[in-house]
């Protein structure tokens, strides 16, 4: 089925091009909703969990890793140190940079959060089939692949 057959599609004088931008923002808002409840927001999940992929990265590292900006990750950053979730420290071969490590509460806090993750994951595309869902995902990963 083509973007233009879709029976929901709100604004049939818009090409795909033209709304990509704000169809992303608002799955994304709606994605992010369902974080609402838990103890992290979105973001600071995206950290923890990317820390616990690399333990010890740096914070440049963790920039290029979740896509957050650096100043609003160095903010994420201090904030999850302050509630004991990771600890920061000086690197070695630089002086100026941090490297982040998980907490025993953090690591206990990231546990659970792939569960939820996994769990909202599953969720949000579950209007899709899975076929949808695979070439959703595919197509998404080429995008942000490209130069």
């Amino acid at each position: 089925m083509t973007v233009e057959a879709l029976p929901h599609r709100r604004n049939a004088s818009l090409r795909p091009a033209d709304m990509i931008g704000s169809l992303l923002h608002k799955a994304n808002q709606k994605h992010d909703a369902k974080w609402a409840a838990g103890q992290v927001t979105p973001r600071q999940a995206r950290v923890l969990m990317a820390v616990a992929e690399d333990e010890g990265c740096s914070q440049t590292d963790l920039v290029d890793r979740t896509g957050v900006d650096r100043s609003t990750l160095a903010d994420i950053v201090r904030r999850l140190n302050k509630r004991k979730m990771v600890k920061r420290r000086r690197t070695e071969k630089d002086a100026r940079m941090y490297s982040v490590t998980l907490t025993d509460e953090g690591r206990k806090l990231t546990q659970e959060m792939a569960k939820k993750s996994h769990a909202i994951g599953e969720e949000f595309l579950s209007p899709l089939s899975a076929n949808a869902q695979s070439a959703l995902i595919n197509a998404l990963q080429v995008v942000v692949d490209a130069p």
